[in-house]
C-alpha cells in the first residue's frame, strides 16, 4: 500500500499554523452561514484548507469514500467536507488558544484521540479507505509520549478521523432528520481583542484579494465578517466614503465622531498606514443598544481601502 501524506515530514507544524490561522469566531458565525448565500464561500475556503493541510490525493479520497459509502454525490460530500472541515479546526484552535499548545501540543491533544476515533469508525465504512492509504498510521502508530519532529507526522490521521466521524455524524443527523449531538464549545457573550484583531486580517486578506467581492460581504456581514458584536467597516482611502458599514454606508468618514464628540474618522484618515495595525478609542453603542461605552477599533489602510474592527472594553 501506497505511502500516505500523514507520513511526509513538518505535518505537526504545518496543522500548527493552519489551526493559528482559524478565526476565533468561526464556530459562533457557522450556524448563521449554512443556508445562506455565504455557504459557498466558506465551503469552497474550508475545501481550500483541508486539500492544502492534507493534499489533494487525499482530499478526494475522503470525499469519494463519504460518497460511495452515503451515496449522496460529488458535489454533496465535497460540500459536507468544505463545512465540516473548519469545524474541526476551529475547535482545534480554540483549544490551541486556551491551552497554549504549540505544535507539539496540538499534536498530542489529537493523538491522544486515536483510540475513540478508530472504534467510531463504522465497519463498513473503512472498506472504502483501504486503498488509499488514508488509514495506514492508525493501525501502525506507536502510542505518543514525548513528540519527536520524527513522530510529529503521525498526528494528522487523527485530523483525518475527526473530519470523518464529524461527516458521519452529519450525514446521520441529515438521514434522521433530528439535531446532531456533538459537543459544543460556547461562545462568549461579546468580542474580544483577539477575536477583532482576527477579523480585522482576514478582511485585510479579503480586500487583497478581491475587493468587489470582500466589501460585499462585509456589507451582507457574511464569510464571518460579522460575530456578535463584531463587524468589519471599510472606506475609501481617497475620498472617505464609507464602502463597507452596517448602516453608515456612503457617509464621510472624516465626518464620523464617537457619541462623546471624538473625531475618530478624521484620526483614522490621517494616520492609516499599510501593513501597520493601528488602534483608536472612543464610546459607541453595541448594535442593538443606545448606551455608548468604551470601544476600541483596530484599522490598517488595504490598498485603496481604510478597514477596521472593533471591540467593547465593558
Amino acid at each position: 500500500m501506497r505511502k500516505c501524506y500523514v507520513s511526509k515530514p513538518g505535518a505537526a507544524a504545518k496543522l500548527n499554523q493552519v489551526v493559528a490561522k482559524q478565526e476565533p469566531g468561526m464556530l459562533s458565525s457557522l450556524a448563521s452561514v449554512i443556508g445562506e448565500p455565504g455557504q459557498k464561500a466558506l465551503v469552497d475556503q474550508g475545501a481550500s484548507v483541508l486539500t492544502s493541510l492534507l493534499g489533494g490525493k487525499t482530499f478526494s479520497a475522503l470525499t469519494g469514500a463519504v460518497d460511495q459509502y452515503a451515496g449522496i454525490g460529488g458535489q454533496g460530500s465535497k460540500t459536507l467536507m468544505g463545512l465540516l472541515g473548519p469545524v474541526v479546526l476551529g475547535v482545534l484552535g480554540r483549544q490551541q488558544r486556551e491551552k497554549g499548545l504549540d505544535a507539539s501540543g496540538l499534536a498530542n491533544l489529537l493523538t491522544s484521540q486515536k483510540s475513540n476515533v478508530v472504534s467510531a469508525l463504522p465497519s463498513g465504512f473503512t472498506k472504502y479507505l483501504g486503498d488509499t492509504g488514508i488509514l495506514d498510521d492508525f493501525g501502525t502508530a506507536p502510542k505518543v509520549t514525548s513528540l519527536t519532529p520524527a513522530a510529529s507526522s503521525s498526528m494528522v490521521p487523527w485530523l483525518l478521523g475527526g473530519v470523518l466521524l464529524l461527516a458521519l455524524g452529519a450525514l446521520l443527523w441529515h438521514l434522521n432528520q433530528r439535531p446532531l449531538e456533538t459537543a459544543s464549545v460556547p461562545a462568549a457573550q461579546y468580542g474580544t481583542p483577539e477575536e477583532a484583531k482576527a477579523m480585522l486580517e482576514k478582511a485585510v486578506a479579503a480586500v487583497k484579494e478581491d475587493k468587489t467581492k470582500a466589501l460585499d460581504m462585509i456589507n451582507k456581514g457574511e464569510g464571518g465578517f460579522k460575530d456578535r458584536d463584531l463587524y468589519v467597516s471599510c472606506a475609501n482611502a481617497s475620498d472617505g466614503i464609507v464602502t463597507a458599514h452596517p448602516y453608515l454606508k456612503g457617509e464621510q468618514l472624516q465626518d464620523i465622531k464617537g457619541k462623546k464628540g471624538y473625531p475618530l474618522g478624521k484620526e483614522k484618515m490621517q494616520n492609516a498606514t499599510e501593513g501597520t495595525v493601528k488602534e483608536v478609542t472612543y464610546w459607541w453603542p453595541r448594535p442593538g443598544t443606545d448606551k455608548p461605552l468604551e470601544k476600541t477599533q483596530f484599522y490598517t489602510k488595504v490598498g485603496d481601502q481604510i478597514c477596521g474592527v472593533g471591540y467593547y472594553k465593558e
